[in-house]
C-alpha cells in the first residue's frame, strides 16, 4: 500500500487510495456490466449497462470509505490519532497512530465499521425498491445491498485483522487484563481462517470455479499473512516497552570515509570485516550519512573505482537520525520511514551506536529466551 494517490481531505482525515484499486473498479463495474445486470435487469443497450456498472463500483467504493470513516470518527473521539484512510486491492485500511486505551474502545471502534455496512446494506436495499421503476438502477442498488450486508458478515469473522479479531481482542485483552495474550490469540485466529480461504479456493479451483477460487487463494493468502505480521510486531513492542535506543543498538559501530571510491571502500573496509552497514565520515570526522552492502552492491563494477562512497550512500539529512535515551519502541516505530531500515544513534553531533534489522531480530530472539522478565542488553550481532 505504499503507492497512493491522494484523494484529500474529509473531517480533517487524509484520504487516498492504491493503485490497484483502479483494477478492482474495472473488475466491480465489468462484474455488474457483463454479467449481473443484464440478468438481473434485460432490455438495456450495453452502454447503459456499463454506466450503471460504473456508478455501482463508484458507490461500491464508497460504502468502503464510510466503513473506514467510521472507523476513523470513532477512533478519533476515543483520544487515537488517525494518519489517513487507504482505499485498495482488498478493500480498505484506516490507518491509526495509536492503540485504544481501553477494551471498550476498541470494542466501539472495532465495531462501528461492520454496523456502517449493516446500515448502508439495509439503505441500499430500501433504495432498490424505490427504482423499481428503472430495473438497471434498481438492481445496481439491490446488488450494493447484498455486497454491503456481506462485507459487515465477513468483517465479523474473529480473525485478524479484520474487525471480527479486533472485537474479539477487545473482550479477551477485558477478560484476562493482558494486551499482548488478547492480540497473540486474535492473530492465531487470522492465521487459521487464512489456511482456511485459501483450502476453499483451491477447491473452488479444482471444481472449475477460476476467478472466485484465486480470489480466496489471495484473500486468505493476504489474512494469514497480516496475522502474522501483527503478532510479530505486538511481540516486538511488547519485549522494547521500558528500554531505550541504548539497550538494543550496537554501540560504536565501525565507521568508514566517505570520500574514498567504492572499489577501496570494498577492498579496504568492508572486505576485511562483517557488517552489511557503514556510518560514513568526511575528512575532519564528521558523520556524513552511511552505505550498505546493498547500496555498494548497485554500483556497476566498470564505476566503482571512479564513484565516491558518500554518493551511493544515504546523506545525514535523509537518515533516521535518534538519540540514545529516545524510548525504543518509539524509535523502532520509525525504522519503515526510510528503506534501507537503519537508525544512526547520535548524542549530539556524536555517533554512538546504530540499530539494524539485525539488531531488532537479535533483541527479539533475547527476549524469547527470559519470557519471565525483560530482557537484558543483548551482546552486539554483525550488521
Amino acid at each position: 500500500m505504499s503507492e497512493q494517490v491522494r484523494v484529500g481531505r474529509i473531517f480533517g482525515i487524509e484520504v487516498g487510495f492504491n493503485w490497484s484499486l483502479l483494477v478492482i473498479f474495472w473488475l466491480v463495474a465489468w462484474t455488474l456490466a457483463a454479467g449481473y445486470l443484464p440478468q438481473a435487469a434485460p432490455g438495456y443497450t450495453t452502454v447503459e449497462y456499463w454506466v450503471a456498472g460504473a456508478a455501482g463500483a463508484f458507490l461500491f467504493f464508497t460504502s468502503l470509505l464510510a466503513h473506514e470513516m467510521a472507523h476513523s470518527l470513532v477512533a478519533r473521539r476515543h483520544g487515537v490519532e488517525v494518519e489517513g484512510i487507504t482505499l485498495w486491492l482488498f478493500g480498505g485500511i484506516a490507518r491509526l497512530a495509536g492503540e485504544p486505551p481501553a477494551p471498550s474502545d476498541e470494542l466501539r471502534i472495532s465495531a462501528v465499521g461492520p454496523a456502517t455496512s449493516l446500515v448502508l446494506g439495509l439503505g441500499f436495499g430500501a433504495l432498490s425498491f424505490v427504482l423499481a421503476p428503472w430495473p438497471a438502477a434498481a438492481g445496481a442498488a439491490w446488488w450494493l445491498a447484498f455486497v454491503n450486508v456481506a462485507l459487515a458478515v465477513f468483517n465479523l469473522l474473529p480473525a485478524a485483522p479484520l474487525d471480527g479479531g479486533r472485537v474479539l481482542h477487545s473482550i479477551l485483552w477485558h477478560r484476562h487484563g493482558d494486551r499482548l495474550r488478547a492480540t497473540v490469540s486474535m492473530c492465531r485466529s487470522g492465521r487459521v481462517a487464512g489456511w482456511i480461504l485459501v483450502g476453499s479456493g483451491l477447491l473452488e479451483f479444482a471444481a472449475g470455479v477460476y476467478v472466485g477460487g484465486i480470489w480466496f487463494v489471495f484473500l486468505g493468502w493476504f489474512l494469514h499473512q497480516a496475522a502474522a505480521s501483527e503478532e510479530a510486531a505486538s511481540r516486538l513492542r511488547a519485549s522494547l516497552s521500558g528500554h531505550t535506543v541504548a539497550d538494543i543498538m550496537t554501540p560504536g559501530p565501525d565507521t568508514g570515509p566517505g570520500w574514498v571510491s567504492v572499489a577501496s571502500f570494498v577492498d579496504d573496509t568492508v572486505m576485511p570485516r562483517r557488517h552489511s552497514t557503514y556510518p560514513l565520515r568526511d575528512r575532519s570526522g564528521a558523520i556524513v550519512g552511511f552505505v550498505t552492502l546493498a547500496r555498494l552492491e548497485a554500483v556497476p563494477v566498470r564505476a566503482r573505482h571512479d564513484t565516491a562512497v558518500r554518493d551511493v550512500g544515504v546523506p545525514l539529512e535523509e537518515a533516521v537520525v535518534v538519540g540514545p535515551a529516545e524510548p525504543a519502541e518509539d524509535a523502532i516505530a520509525r525504522l519503515s520511514d526510510h528503506g534501507d531500515g537503519r537508525l544512526l544513534v547520535m548524542d549530539g553531533a556524536d555517533l554512538v551506536g546504530i540499530v539494524t534489522p539485525s539488531d531488532v531480530a537479535r533483541w527479539m530472539q533475547m527476549s524469547a529466551l527470559r519470557p519471565h522478565g525483560p530482557a537484558s542488553n543483548p551482546p552486539a550481532p554483525a550488521r
